[in-house]
């Protein structure tokens, strides 16, 4: 799931289809010429409610990724029922769930910090990105990453840098 925009006014994000479909086909580029995965195809769900209920779980499965500070086990998260069937139905094992988000700034446009200390984010723009792979034999993740950076999502070196650190722990 690809969920990205642009800095209005140097003071809110505008979600953009348009920068979203960059995003995602830069990230998906060096996931494509990334050896240690061996991703075989994409699975498209044209149900739109089935499709509702799969970007709801892979939003869960971010905020997952994201909160996996505290000490517990990956192996004891059972995997997201709408996610479990399409991969039993299509007799798959495993799968991977990729979450992108973020912001690009166009040139000169940012929120330096404000007297609070909130501010929107740097020149160049911010990416998320959570990579899980879920075993629907065993129901549960085989792996969960995340990682965040001030980095400009329209740049192809951005996502390499990503998936590099999502990539870093992982062993086959």
């Amino acid at each position: 799931m690809y969920d990205f925009g642009y800095v209005k006014d140097g003071s809110y994000v505008i979600k953009d289809d348009s920068v979203t479909d960059v995003a995602k086909s830069l990230f998906e580029r060096a996931l494509t010429n990334d050896k240690t995965l061996s991703v075989t195809e994409t699975i498209v769900i044209s149900d739109s409610l089935v499709h509702k209920e799969i970007q709801n779980e892979i939003k869960w499965c971010n905020y997952l990724a994201q909160s996996l500070s505290f000490p517990i086990s990956i192996k004891d998260i059972e995997i997201p029922p709408t996610i479990d069937s399409i991969l039993c139905s299509r007799n798959e094992r495993f799968g991977l769930i990729i979450y992108n988000g973020g912001y690009t700034c166009p040139d000169g446009i940012y929120n330096p910090p404000t007297g609070s200390g909130i501010y929107l984010g740097t020149k160049e723009g911010f990416i998320i990105s959570s990579m899980l792979i879920v075993d629907s034999k065993n129901k549960n993740f085989a792996y969960v990453a995340y990682t965040d950076r001030n980095s400009d999502p329209m740049k192809a070196e951005t996502h390499q840098k990503q998936l590099d650190k999502l990539l870093k722990n992982y062993k086959k």
